[in-house]
């Protein structure tokens, strides 16, 4: 993790109450291979991210996975995740992120 996790807060408090809570995992991916903060990179730089850094110590056969990111730039990585979640046996992956970045190429 490269900092402040605010979106596990964020989930966290609003979910404390619902009657989802009890079916909210943090944590279910490891990401083994340090990369770089996408932040500073060049669209070309980005489009470069790996496939292969994640291992699961969740178990997502059959299971519908919700992704939340804080920030989509390109997708590589929020795309990369939910094709390994897939990998692992889960029956649907969406995604959601707070914000979107727009490129001016």
């Amino acid at each position: 993790m490269r900092g402040f996790d605010h979106i596990e807060l964020l989930l966290s408090y609003w979910l404390l109450n619902s009657q989802y809570s009890s079916k909210i995992k943090f944590n279910t991916i490891i990401k083994y291979i340090d990369t770089k903060s996408q932040a500073l990179n060049k669209l070309n730089a980005r489009n470069e991210t790996k496939n292969d850094i994640y291992k699961a110590n969740y178990n997502f056969t059959n299971l519908k996975v919700l992704i939340i990111d804080d920030v989509v730039t390109t997708g590589n990585t929020i795309n990369n995740l939910a094709y390994f979640i897939k990998q692992q046996g889960a029956k649907q992956v969406d995604c959601a992120c707070l914000m979107r970045t727009q490129f001016n190429t």
